[in-house]
């Protein structure tokens, strides 16, 4: 999918014959659709640098794995997903040829 409307954006790069102008504008516009997209690829990395969308990322997978703590544990079990969250992200980011994940036990010890 990001790959599909990469190509897209290129193409429309590509097949414009226009000003100088307009072709910087219409290579900004591609940079800029290429940052949006590869941003939005990772929503594990933006989850981490969002204490937002770190909370809502553990409500849904609180909802997910019917999860119901009491307000000391919810704490303790959150953390204990951020610091799972943050090891698949750093992991993904060594390019190893696979992609880490969390499953059920991202908020245990």
């Amino acid at each position: 999918s990001l790959q599909l409307n990469l190509r897209r954006v290129r193409e429309a790069v590509v097949s414009t014959q226009s000003t100088g102008l307009e072709r910087r504008t219409t290579k900004m516009l591609f940079f800029l659709a290429t940052l949006a997209l590869a941003s939005a690829a990772d929503p594990l990395r933006s989850a981490l640098q969002s204490p937002e969308g770190m909370a809502q990322l553990f409500t849904q997978f609180e909802a997910e794995q019917g999860r119901v703590y009491d307000n000391n544990e919810a704490k303790l079990r959150f953390r204990l997903f951020r610091k799972s969250v943050k090891e698949v992200v750093e992991t993904n980011e060594q390019d190893l040829g696979w992609t880490a994940g969390f499953n059920l036990f991202a908020d245990l010890t």
